[in-house]
């Protein structure tokens, strides 16, 4: 991790099925926060889950910026925290 050129060599060699769990794990992270976090709280606004896919979305820039990712991994990445954390707490509704 200290060495920026070492880890955008493994993150290059990864192979296609290891970006494809950890996104996975970041849709149900996401998915699962917003479910929680509406199972606690009972409160009906969206302004929290909001508030959670925001900082998910911020750790996701965090992580990018520090190491290079596929371009497709990037993108997915950015679309996958908001509306996962929504549709977690809609899910949590019913």
């Amino acid at each position: 991790m200290a060495d920026p050129a070492r880890m955008a060599g493994f993150v290059s060699k990864m192979p296609i099925g290891a970006f494809v769990i950890l996104m996975v794990g970041y849709f149900v992270g996401s998915f699962e926060s917003g479910f929680v976090k509406r199972m606690i709280s009972k409160w009906d606004s969206l302004i929290l889950p909001i508030a959670i896919g925001l900082l998910g979305m911020f750790g996701w820039i965090v992580t990018i910026s520090s190491s290079r990712h596929p371009q497709w991994i990037t993108i997915v990445g950015f679309i996958c925290f908001l509306p996962f954390t929504i549709l977690g707490h809609k899910a949590a509704k019913s």
